[in-house]
């Protein structure tokens, strides 16, 4: 994930608390800003991938629905859902997870 504009985004939001030189941190940041003025989580994604510029793919676990958000907004997202092992796993290429069921041979249904 590469966000071109995060200086841009960090000035324009300059009340958000920027804790590291990471652009992955804005994507907490703008979500939670946008929910704590009553945003619904959904609206929050979609309006942080208004703002940003480049690819991104990020998984979110929120504290207060206690879920697991994974969004994108260029459509590389890939899971494996495997309830009876309970393991979920997650990637943004296919590739990665044929590796990762090749590599320790498991089979998914």
């Amino acid at each position: 994930m590469v966000i071109v504009n995060a200086q841009e985004l960090w000035k324009k939001y300059f009340k958000l608390n920027k804790i590291s030189d990471l652009d992955s941190e804005l994507i907490p940041s703008i979500i939670h800003a946008r929910t704590n003025i009553g945003n619904e989580i959904g609206e929050a994604i979609g309006f942080l991938f208004e703002e940003i510029i480049g690819m991104t793919n990020f998984a979110l676990l929120s504290e207060k629905n206690q879920n697991l958000i994974l969004a994108t907004n260029n459509g590389s997202l890939y899971y494996i859902n495997d309830l009876e092992n309970k393991l979920f796993i997650f990637a943004s290429e296919r590739y990665i997870l044929q590796r990762l069921l090749i590599k320790n041979k498991l089979i998914c249904l």
